[in-house]
């Protein structure tokens, strides 16, 4: 762990250490939030949530990571020009239809972009 990690994670622990469970604190990455997760032990994750012109979530759940592989598939998923089409098809069907109250038990789908 290099040295900015390691000071970094001494800062979380100070700031997070008293915090209640599922707290969001800001971070001066706009958009990315530490959240205490529930539990004795300190357990933080990092959550990506399109940041209000204030800096504070936008949104009531975000995209919650902790590791690099997550963070790595994110990158490279997102540039994927499909997902500009795929983006654009979701907002008109959201616009037309009232949200679903969760997928059915079932074997699992995958939509092909």
């Amino acid at each position: 762990m290099s040295e900015k990690a390691a000071d970094l994670a001494r800062s979380i622990e100070a700031s997070l250490s008293n915090a209640a469970e599922w707290e969001k604190k800001k971070t001066s990455i706009p958009g990315i939030f530490l959240v205490r997760l529930p539990g004795e032990k300190l357990r933080v994750m990092l959550e990506f949530n399109p940041p209000d012109s204030a800096g504070n979530a936008s949104k009531r759940k975000g995209l919650y990571f902790a590791d690099r592989t997550t963070v790595e598939a994110a990158r490279n998923a997102f540039p994927d020009p499909r997902l500009d089409d795929l983006v654009a098809a979701v907002e008109r069907l959201s616009e037309r239809a009232p949200a679903s109250k969760g997928a059915k038990g079932g074997r699992e789908e995958v939509f092909e972009v």
